[in-house]
């Protein structure tokens, strides 16, 4: 929302944006979109030791689970897996320690959009999957109004090529180029019409996690490369 927002008053004068994900260092002028979908699932509760008589939302929602991940994965067209759409189970919540068949659930899932995939091709698989589904819970499913397909820009043109030349400077390093396989807030800048890039220390696969970390030798290898561009005179 942040982004947006920012993206919508900056002045015509800026062209391009820097956006700081862990990437590892490589610039990334590619990235994919994401699809979020919430689904809540209505079944009735019963005593645990009569299932029959109860419809256990819980166990609903795994089997909707299984028939999204599969209508997901048909969609796959690459030997790449990072550049194949995804399905990621985010959340699935319901049920108790006590011996009742759960009455409600809510399944949150994320979809990757790699560049190549619409938006509307990745919705319509979901909305096609949760129409077949027939079972005896209801459910209530919402789509995240935040969905954004992948963009991709060419690395030669604007400001690609300097950024990566200020950062063979600031750093003695080779730059690299790679792809950013989640939504950031570069998508709402793209939206804007202006030249994003992706760039950070870390790695993306601990981000969000327990377990995340930055080394220290990459937050210097940042700050001198973020000095240089910040130092350099843009007239």
């Amino acid at each position: 929302t942040g982004s947006r927002l920012l993206a919508e008053r900056l002045p015509s004068t800026v062209r391009w944006s820097l956006v700081l994900e862990p990437t590892e260092e490589t610039f990334a002028f590619v990235s994919a979109g994401s699809l979020e979908v919430h689904i809540d699932v209505q079944g009735r509760a019963s005593h645990g030791s009569t299932p029959e008589a109860g419809v256990n939302a819980v166990r609903e929602a795994v089997y909707i689970l299984e028939r999204l991940e599969g209508a997901i994965a048909e969609l796959a067209r690459h030997e790449d897996p990072m550049r194949n759409p995804v399905l990621t189970p985010l959340m699935l919540a319901g049920g108790s320690d006590e011996l009742v068949v759960p009455e409600t659930a809510r399944l949150v899932v994320d979809v990757r959009i790699p560049p190549g995939s619409s938006p509307q091709e990745i919705r319509k698989a979901v909305e096609v999957a949760l129409a077949a589904y027939g079972g005896p819970a209801y459910l209530k499913t919402a789509f995240l109004d935040d969905c954004a397909g992948a963009w991709e820009v060419d690395p030669e043109a604007e400001v690609g090529p300097l950024l990566r030349r200020l950062y063979r400077k600031a750093t003695g390093r080779e730059p690299s180029l790679g792809f950013m396989p989640s939504w950031t807030d570069a998508h709402a800048y793209h939206a804007r019409g202006l030249y994003p890039v992706v760039w950070g220390p870390g790695r993306l696969d601990v981000a969000h996690t327990a377990r995340e970390f930055v080394e220290r030798d990459a937050l210097e290898r940042t700050y001198r490369f973020l000095l240089a561009v910040l130092s350099h005179s843009w007239d």
